[in-house]
Order: C-alpha cells, then sequence, then structure tokens
C-alpha cells in the first residue's frame, strides 16, 4: 500500500513520523514505563541504576534516556535460568 501526501517541504515527513488527523492530534509524553531487555553495558558503565543515562533504540526512533526509576529486574544466566533480582 502506498500513501501519497501533499506537503510544501519534504523535509515535513520524515521516517517514524506518525499521520493524524489535525484536530485530533498523536498524544505526547516525555515519561512512560516499559519492559527493556538489556544487550549490552558499556564498559565504563557497567551498573543499570536511577539516574543511567544511555541510548535507547525504538524501531525508528533512537535518542538518549535517563532511567527514572526500576520496578523490577531480572537476571537470566546462560543456562536461560532467571533470577529476580529486585522489588520495590
Amino acid at each position: 500500500m502506498q500513501i501519497k501526501i501533499n506537503v510544501a517541504d519534504d523535509e515535513q515527513v520524515q521516517r517514524g513520523y506518525v499521520l493524524c488527523h489535525r484536530d485530533k492530534l498523536m498524544p505526547v509524553t516525555e515519561v512512560f514505563e516499559a519492559e527493556v531487555d538489556v544487550l549490552d553495558l558499556i564498559e565504563y558503565k557497567p551498573i543499570l541504576t536511577r539516574g543511567y543515562s544511555c541510548m535507547m533504540h525504538i524501531h525508528t526512533y533512537h535518542d538518549e534516556v535517563i532511567i527514572k526509576d526500576i520496578v523490577k529486574a531480572w537476571e537470566k544466566n546462560d543456562r536461560g535460568e532467571v533470577t529476580e533480582k529486585h522489588k520495590p
């Protein structure tokens, strides 16, 4: 499926943007709760804690974020066994 959009400037439309009605714009937020899989930590910042700043990648979006709180944490070993590490 292909959609053609009539805009004056092609720079106004970029990958990852959301189409919506001009009278009902998409809600925006600065804080959200997510389940995160940590794939790798930087050598000089090996511990993920509150206040940790890192790069978040979600589909076409990427930006630097700061971890405000950790609600629960699990650790998975090489055999796939899961251990709960943190509970509020």
